[in-house]
């Protein structure tokens, strides 16, 4: 059984990402040049997805469905949440 706790963070504070429903684990990435990226872990190959992120340090909390108190604010597009540290 699963432990849930209920945390109080601020908007400004999370960083809302489109990433594919296929993917289940996903890591983030910091290139020196390139910048920061959250990649999938569940691809074998060299391709694998990964989307750019904005300056900064971030935490993985995961997809929204599985995050969010109320499921009114899950958008369609914005379905992965980081928490920036």
């Amino acid at each position: 059984m699963s432990e849930k706790f209920l945390l109080n963070i601020s908007k400004e504070d999370l960083e809302f990402v489109e990433v594919p429903s296929i993917y289940k684990n996903f890591k983030i990435i910091q290139y020196t040049y390139s910048g920061t990226y959250l990649m999938e872990t569940d691809t074998k190959g060299l391709n694998k997805w990964k989307i750019n992120l904005p300056k900064g340090n971030y935490k993985i909390l995961g997809f929204a469905s599985d995050i969010l108190k109320e499921k009114e604010n899950i958008t369609e597009t914005k379905n992965f949440i980081l928490l920036k540290i």
